[in-house]
């Protein structure tokens, strides 16, 4: 097996003007939890390890 870090971190950089929401989609265990707040411009999605994870990003309408 190998070596998995305590925490891995995504950044994104979004549309000018644009708005999303995240969420956390766990494929392994099926579960799908929305990050608090919008994010906006560049941004960076910091989540503990764990393995078969997903961001789901979702441009909201202005």
């Amino acid at each position: 097996m190998g070596t998995y870090l305590n925490e891995w971190s995504r950044e994104f950089e979004g549309e000018s003007g644009a708005r999303y929401k995240v969420s956390v989609v766990d494929t392994w265990g099926m579960t799908e939890e929305e990050l608090p707040g919008t994010f906006e411009g560049k941004f960076r999605i910091d989540l503990p390890s764990k393995q078969y994870m997903m961001l789901r990003l979702t441009k909201l309408e202005a």
